[in-house]
């Protein structure tokens, strides 16, 4: 993938963007310099998810303590692995255009994730529809993606008309 793009990855909620992006963040943090963003989950979340995708131990074992001697060094083995990884964890609530632009001077990322899109800062009034406001924050990004030399890949929930089948479409990106 070349650089200076913005890459959507989109789909139902449950469905694994999440998952996805942190293994990629994970494969790629190990050559790249990754910045993840996550305003769904703390911190703490994200880390537990990276180590449980490592590892192969369900995240809940993990969270309740509920391991054996294997597993523990597993997760000891996979936790160095993530120390060596120069991958960035950052949690906000809400995280707009300009937030990110300082995020990327202050990292200097090779590749940026956005965990996810209908969380992020609305830059317009209310005045604005939501596919005008979906439109103004990929822009913004893309313009970010160019400008800096950065890959930024964007989580986006489908709203319900990704259900009907079909090949997705723009419409998907908005509303409920």
């Amino acid at each position: 993938v070349p650089r200076t793009v913005l890459c959507v990855l989109g789909a139902r909620p449950g469905k694994g963007q999440t998952y996805d992006a942190l293994t990629l963040a994970l494969r790629s943090g190990r050559r790249h310099r990754l910045n993840y963003n996550t305003m769904e989950m703390h911190r703490e979340q994200c880390t537990l998810r990276l180590v449980s995708n490592l590892t192969g131990i369900n995240d809940a074992y993990i969270r309740d303590r509920r391991l054996d001697a294997d597993d523990w060094g597993n997760i000891s083995r996979a936790t160095e692995a993530l120390c060596g990884a120069t991958l960035v964890l950052d949690e906000k609530a809400r995280l707009s255009a300009a937030e990110v632009k300082s995020c990327i001077l202050r990292h200097r990322p090779d590749m940026i994730v956005l965990d996810s899109l209908q969380l992020m800062e609305k830059n317009g009034g209310a005045w604005q529809r939501d596919y005008e406001e979906v439109a103004h924050t990929t822009h913004m990004l893309k313009e970010l993606a160019i400008r800096h030399d950065v890959v930024i890949l964007l989580l986006v929930q489908e709203n319900r008309e990704a259900d009907r089948g079909g090949a997705p479409v723009m419409a998907g990106l908005y509303g409920g």
